[in-house]
């Protein structure tokens, strides 16, 4: 899990309109969603689940998690969802919202200090690439 820990900066995106587009998501908060630039602080929550704490200047959210079980989420556009995260290896993350509209499926795969995410609704991709900026977490 040690790949995962630390302090994570988006560097690029690619497609992620599209994939709000398919949320449903507003005009107006797509347009601050495509250039906003999070930053993301992922440590231990425990032997079996982590704490991951989304900062922008958007929105600032926090979630914690134990592998396997759902637990509620508000996502940045103000959705309410079903969130279950599972430990695929020790180099990869999945996280699942469920809703109404659409689930949503992030991938999350660490390669030392670059976190490279998919993320997919109703068939569309988008990726997002995160350069660590800090391993103290």
């Amino acid at each position: 899990m040690a790949a995962f820990f630390g302090t994570w900066k988006l560097t690029e995106s690619n497609n992620m309109e599209a994939i709000m587009k398919e949320l449903n998501v507003g005009f107006m908060v797509r347009k601050l969603g495509l250039v906003t630039k999070p930053v993301v602080t992922i440590k231990a929550n425990g032997d079996d689940g982590l704490c991951m704490k989304t900062e922008s200047a958007f929105k600032t959210s926090e979630l914690t998690f134990k592998y396997g079980e759902e637990i509620d989420e508000e996502t940045p556009d103000g959705r309410t969802v079903k969130t279950t995260f599972t430990k695929d290896s020790e180099f990869q993350l999945t996280q699942i919202q469920k809703h109404p509209v659409g689930d949503t499926k992030m991938v999350r795969q660490f390669d030392g200090d670059t976190m490279s995410m998919t993320v997919e609704v109703h068939g569309v991709l988008a990726t997002r690439k995160y350069q660590r900026i800090n391993h103290d977490s």
